[in-house]
């Protein structure tokens, strides 16, 4: 990740993060679940994944705002991070790999960089305004770093 700007390094802490709680809870049978207003599922581990990376966000970046799709939005500022915890929930909770966390940053209405990180396929994809695009196969438990 040569030549990272600070927000991507950002995502893919906060991805290292969402990571982390997807897979303790992927690897559990059974994990909680409720069927939204639209009868679509939402997963213990996507509320909890939005509220760990909600909660870091407001830590290191004060300033800016939220929006996720099962808590909704949060603050108010001209660079805005968007949060979809766990595209693919009803793949998460048939045990299928083919789910991810998607985590972009608008800067004044202007997507600035967008990651997708899949854990259960090893797999993270992101692209920033000046430093282009990358992939990386990832280890199976990610490292976060410390704090």
């Amino acid at each position: 990740m040569t030549g990272t700007s600070p927000d991507l390094a950002f995502a893919h802490y906060l991805a290292d993060v969402a990571d982390t709680i997807a897979l303790r809870h992927f690897s559990t049978a059974g994990t909680a679940w409720h069927a939204k207003s639209d009868g679509s599922p939402v997963s213990i581990a996507d509320e909890q994944i939005e509220c760990a990376l909600r909660t870091a966000i407001q830590h290191e970046r004060p300033g800016d705002s939220v929006l996720g799709e099962e808590f909704g939005s949060l603050g108010h500022g001209q660079r805005r991070w968007i949060i979809e915890a766990l595209d693919g929930t009803a793949s998460f909770l048939a045990g299928e790999p083919e789910w991810s966390t998607l985590i972009a940053l608008e800067e004044a209405g202007t997507v600035a960089l967008g990651l997708a990180t899949a854990p259960a396929l090893r797999r993270r994809w992101w692209a920033a305004r000046g430093t282009g695009a990358g992939h990386m196969p990832q280890n199976p438990r990610p490292h976060l770093p410390s704090e």
